[in-house]
């Protein structure tokens, strides 16, 4: 396939997903795909979506974060994060029903409902197929805010030092995935789950 000035066309067609080389895998039909971002947020998630989506607030913010990091590896589809907010679950607040798949074709989740109890195998990748990891040698574990319980850093717009949010510890295989007592503060950077809608 060739784009409009006669290269390559690296924006892959829909129910393709990077797999981190030059070729993709492709999906059964009506599957979505999932990722975990590449990058970490502060707890402020609407200061960070500003100069990519304006002002937004609460689980938007989050969703604007998961678009840019999508249109920024060419993934194409509209996504939405995993994340709750002070209107609605972060699991109900997600659009469509799955099948949600990883970036290299591994089934994640059946279906909405999946999404409240533990996935069918270790969520770990990034948008471009790679494997998030710590990068922080005094903090082995890598955390997702998903706000499904408790603070939700005053709907995604403080970085507070003294509010506990509840977030998922990314490659967990059992509910811990999306809600875990850890000593995350909204002062503290954790990565988004982003879902195809």
């Amino acid at each position: 396939m060739t784009g409009p000035t006669g290269g390559a066309d690296t924006n892959p067609p829909p129910n393709t997903a990077p797999t981190g080389s030059s070729t993709s895998t492709t999906l059964p039909a009506g599957a979505k795909r999932a990722f975990v971002t590449s990058t970490q947020y502060y707890g402020s998630l609407s200061f960070a979506a500003r100069s990519y989506a304006g002002e937004v607030g609460g689980a938007a913010a989050g969703d604007a974060l998961c678009q840019q990091v999508a249109e920024a590896a060419e993934l194409g589809g509209e996504w939405q994060a995993y994340l709750g907010d002070e209107e609605q679950d972060a699991s109900l607040r997600l659009e469509g029903n799955g099948p949600w798949y990883a970036m290299n074709g591994t089934k994640l989740f059946n279906n909405k409902a999946n999404l409240a109890t533990k996935p069918l195998a270790a969520f770990t990748l990034d948008e471009r197929g790679a494997a998030v990891e710590s990068t922080d040698y005094r903090e082995p574990v890598v955390a997702a805010w998903t706000g499904v319980a408790g603070s939700r850093c005053e709907n995604w717009t403080s970085s507070s030092q003294t509010a506990n949010p509840v977030v998922g510890l990314v490659g967990a295989r059992d509910q811990s995935w999306r809600a875990a007592s850890t000593h995350w503060r909204c002062s503290d950077r954790a990565h988004l789950y982003c879902f195809e809608k």
